[in-house]
């Protein structure tokens, strides 16, 4: 399942440590990632990943900002998200969702009903 995660938008192209190829190889070859730009440089990307060696690799990198997984915390509001410091998910990571709408008393559900009427391929599931 596709998964919502804010960074920098040079992150994508920034060269994974030690591997010397760029962080988007680690995507799902067909599905890609989809983003919309925030404020400040960064972006709400949603992605998949080709196994789940590659996810580690990703949730690694410390300016990458872990949104709830859609099914294990799907009800968690984003206020709450915030209260874990493992997700560097931070205010200033909730300010630039801000800009497209989103609260802190939003899940990652409401973020993906949002986010797919600005762009329909930021989403978590291809089904809806």
């Amino acid at each position: 399942m596709r998964r919502f995660y804010i960074c920098p938008r040079t992150v994508i192209d920034d060269k994974v440590p030690g591997r010397g190829f760029p962080h988007h190889r680690l995507f799902h070859e067909v599905l890609g990632a989809h983003w919309i730009d925030l404020p400040g440089g960064h972006i709400l990307m949603s992605t998949d990943f080709n196994t789940e060696a590659c996810e580690e690799t990703w949730h690694q990198n410390s300016q990458v900002a872990h949104l709830p997984h859609p099914t294990r915390e799907g009800n968690v509001s984003l206020f709450d998200h915030m209260q874990n410091p493992e997700k560097r998910f931070t205010q200033a990571h909730m300010d630039a969702l801000a800009s497209i709408g989103v609260s802190p008393a939003h899940t990652v559900w409401d973020i993906h009903k949002i986010a797919s009427k600005i762009s329909p391929l930021v989403k978590l599931s291809s089904t809806y």
